[in-house]
């Protein structure tokens, strides 16, 4: 598994809860590996089990005070449109 401290594996009965934070040192080819590097890690522990993604994002911000462009497109191009092929 990656080894930010801030990312977590925990199974339910129903559903493996994955968490991690982006912290505002990383860029998003290190937040996107991380995270690739999560998801494999929770299908090797719990194989085939419904995944559920808990995202933090810390500092990452524009001048209007929205997500600037690298955590938008791990937002929306590789969260929702790559990864989101693995759950």
């Amino acid at each position: 598994m990656n080894k930010n401290k801030e990312a977590r594996i925990k199974s339910g009965r129903d559903a493996v809860a994955l968490y991690h934070v982006v912290y505002e040192h990383e860029g998003f080819d290190e937040s996107a590996q991380n995270l690739f590097k999560l998801v494999q890690s929770a299908q090797s522990v719990k194989p085939g089990k419904k995944r559920m993604l808990y995202l933090d994002i810390e500092g990452h911000r524009n001048s209007e005070g929205g997500l600037n462009a690298d955590m938008f497109e791990l937002l929306n191009e590789f969260l929702l449109g790559f990864l989101r092929t693995y759950r």
